[in-house]
């Protein structure tokens, strides 16, 4: 008897190398064996129901964020090409009303023609007070000259150009601060077109 069970151990041996084990929960799956490749499509199939469901959400949390950005702006003065502009008299630093202007999808003002140095300069002088020399947050920092392709546009007081943040006068030339000055501001919402 002995003999015969050694005699079998061999063979037994050969046919149990073949077959892959895998311990699951009770009644998890429902057979008690499954290959490598079985139970890596089941992995590979949960994750990627999960990565769509997270897709899912983020395009809804941004869709309603954008929709929330344009409720937000309502009140804001909107241009011919679409852009949007607000003026917020409360006081800032450069740092801080730029992070306000973001929050609604906005930025400072990028002041890049005569057209728009004059409408930013319109739209400070009917928000403040009239008379008011007070300046106001552009969105020009460290550098003194902002350079779209081959055109550049500047409109300084004087030729000491440093580095600083810009604010705009009452005049609509601008002047390099320090950026912890605080002043109001107008944030600039460009459309997407």
């Amino acid at each position: 008897m002995l003999f015969g069970l050694l005699v079998l151990l061999p063979f037994v041996r050969s046919q149990l190398a073949d077959i892959s084990y895998a311990y699951y929960v009770p009644g998890r799956p429902s057979c008690s064996c499954l290959t490598v490749e079985q139970r890596c499509q089941e992995v590979d199939n949960r994750l990627t129901s999960k990565l769509s469901k997270l897709q899912s959400k983020v395009e809804t949390l941004e869709r309603m964020l954008t929709e929330f950005q344009d409720s937000v702006t309502y009140d804001w003065n909107r241009t011919d090409s679409g852009s949007l502009y607000k003026f917020y008299s409360t006081r800032k630093s450069w740092n801080a009303a730029q992070a306000q202007c973001q929050a609604f999808g906005a930025q400072l003002p990028i002041i890049d023609s005569d057209e728009k140095n004059n409408y930013i300069q319109n739209l400070r002088q009917s928000s403040l007070d009239e008379g008011s020399d007070e300046m106001i947050w552009i969105g020009l920092r460290i550098k003194a000259s902002m350079k779209n392709g081959a055109k550049t546009y500047e409109n300084f007081v004087g030729d000491d150009v440093e580095k600083g943040c810009v604010a705009m006068k009452a005049n609509g030339k601008w002047a390099l601060k320090n950026c912890d000055e605080k002043k109001p501001f107008i944030c600039q919402r460009v459309a997407v077109r």
